[in-house]
């Protein structure tokens, strides 16, 4: 599979997964409820997959495969 679609499926699951963690937050402040560990955890996990997100972004530039216009 070539390193481009892996980035352009990675795009659409940070996508998907930051608006599930922003609709999640925003339940828990309407709720009042308080930040929990799980809350925390699938931040983390956001933030792993945006870092891989634009480590393979770099890859491609540098390597000449998403070339800019």
């Amino acid at each position: 599979m070539p390193i481009s679609v892996i980035h352009a499926r990675l795009a659409n699951a940070a996508l998907m997964f930051s608006a599930i963690c922003f609709a999640w937050g925003l339940l828990n402040f309407v709720l009042k409820k308080p930040v929990t560990s799980s809350y925390w955890g699938g931040l983390a996990i956001l933030e792993i997959l945006m870092v891989v997100q634009s480590v393979l972004g770099v890859v491609m530039l540098v390597g000449g495969v998403g070339q800019l216009l």
